[in-house]
């Protein structure tokens, strides 16, 4: 368990990742310290707001770096719509050959 005390209140959670995750901060298993099976920090509220901080700055810069890019929705709207007018010209193509069997079969003989 991974206990952490502040001024305020403590919060107990069964692992780091979901201790991190309550507490919007990123501690580090160095942090702690050992006590049997639990770890525990003891910690003022002016050191959590500023892992708090710290945490909400890292995961700015993670945003900016995998902003998503909408150009690519432009591309991909630009190939189906190719995709589309090909078939359709495909197949329109396919029935005209198709009316025009017909129409030759249909023809008297030597008029070609």
């Amino acid at each position: 368990m991974f206990i952490v005390i502040n001024n305020d209140n403590v919060t107990i959670k069964k692992s780091l990742k979901l201790l991190n995750k309550k507490l919007k901060t990123d501690f580090k298993h160095e942090d702690f310290k050992n006590l049997n099976n639990n770890y525990i920090l003891n910690i003022d509220n002016k050191d959590l707001d500023y892992k708090h901080d710290v945490y909400e700055l890292n995961k700015v810069f993670v945003n900016k770096l995998y902003k998503k890019d909408n150009s690519n929705i432009i591309n991909y709207a630009f190939f189906v719509i190719m995709l589309l007018l090909l078939v359709i010209t495909m197949s329109s193509v396919s029935g005209i050959s198709g009316m025009l069997t017909q129409v030759i079969e249909q023809l008297p003989k030597g008029a070609i």
